[in-house]
Parts: C-alpha cells; sequence; structure tokens
C-alpha cells in the first residue's frame, strides 16, 4: 500500500512544491524510499523470527526457522509483486 499509494504521492507533492519554490519536504526519491522499506521489511521478518521461535519454542534458535521463512517472503514479495 505504501509504495502504490504513499510514494508517488509523496513524489507528486515534493515535485509540485520545488516547483511552487518551497522546502516542503526536499528532494524526494522514490526508489530510495522504496529500497529503504525492502530492507525495513526484511530485517523486520528475520527479527520476528527470532521473537516468535523464543515465543513459542522457548529457544532462540528455534526461531530460524522462522526467520528464513518471513524472510523470503519479505523478499519474494518486494522482488515479485512491487
Amino acid at each position: 500500500m505504501l509504495t502504490s499509494k504513499f510514494v508517488p504521492t509523496m513524489a507528486e507533492g515534493g515535485n509540485a512544491a520545488a516547483a511552487a519554490g518551497s522546502q516542503f519536504i526536499g528532494a524526494f526519491d522514490p526508489d530510495h524510499f522504496t529500497r529503504i522499506l525492502f530492507h525495513t521489511s526484511v530485517i523486520q521478518g528475520f527479527v520476528t523470527g527470532i521473537v516468535a521461535g523464543q515465543m513459542g519454542e522457548g529457544q532462540v534458535s528455534a526461531g530460524l526457522k522462522h526467520s528464513l521463512l518471513l524472510t523470503i517472503i519479505a523478499w519474494a514479495t518486494f522482488t515479485f509483486l512491487i
């Protein structure tokens, strides 16, 4: 939702503000923002998997299978869908 609605709107707003001479948000690079979202999603998937293993089975090492799965899901979503 962020990459399909928010990012293009912010890019248009930044361009319109720059054309009007305002320093609303400065230079907004949609590709850079999308890359930040990708890295954040991959890191969150990894850490959330570890937490799920700790909470579900009582061991951090048990969360590695969850981490691997969630990291792959985040990567695949950004690679194939966005």
